[in-house]
């Protein structure tokens, strides 16, 4: 097995047997693998409980997680004090906060979510966020909405090495299959907690590790 992968993991979404199935699947090593995550651990599966534990044990270990779009919704439910649970419980939020017994770990383990980083930059090789980036605006004037939500406008744009050194790794839009859009993109949304299952990618081999 080659030394130092580079691996990336897509949307989660509370389907902890199948991040437990794929980390098997591709035989991760912390100590000589480099792991990604690009959001939404949470919401739709019924252990994001079990997920979250998950994410922060690899986290110290030396992964690195993105926040998604969920971990935003939930952060935005907890600072109002769980008054406002329209949006949040409409994308699956209850089956998250049912995982857990008593609101104060719920509360805690929320913020921690929340508050993630938005994206990740390898310099020269990969952009790893969430939902994408926005076409003709520069990367530290990327609109944190934008970087959490955004769709069509990312993925349907033709990417080139005139746009960025860096290829664009995202989440948040499923599709059946890992999607490359350009040669700049790529979407690792397979639908977990949608019907549909989770994937990992070897960026390092172009290797894709599928579970559910």
């Amino acid at each position: 097995m080659e030394e130092n992968r580079l691996l990336v993991v897509g949307d989660i979404h509370g389907e902890y047997d199948m991040l437990c199935s794929i980390l098997e699947q591709a035989e991760y090593r912390p100590r000589k693998d480099r792991l990604f995550f690009v959001g939404d651990y949470i919401d739709r599966g019924d252990q994001s409980r079990k997920v979250v534990k998950k994410i922060k044990e690899l986290t110290d270990q030396g992964a690195v997680a993105i926040r998604g779009n969920h971990e935003e919704m939930a952060k935005n439910y907890i600072e109002k004090d769980g008054q406002d649970n329209g949006l949040y419980f409409q994308n699956g939020g209850r089956k998250t906060l049912d995982c857990y017994s008593d609101f104060s770990s719920f509360r805690e383990d929320m913020m921690w979510l929340g508050n993630l980083p938005l994206k990740k930059v390898l310099k020269g090789q990969y952009i790893f966020v969430h939902a994408g980036l926005k076409p003709g605006i520069q990367l530290e004037k990327q609109d944190k909405h934008d970087l959490l939500w955004i769709r069509n406008e990312f993925f349907m744009y033709d990417w080139t090495e005139n746009d960025l050194d860096e290829t664009i790794i995202a989440g948040h839009t499923p599709f059946p299959e890992v999607k490359k859009f350009s040669e700049k993109t790529m979407i690792i949304d397979t639908g977990a907690g949608k019907g549909g299952h989770l994937s990992m990618v070897d960026l390092t081999n172009n290797k894709i590790y599928k579970a559910g």
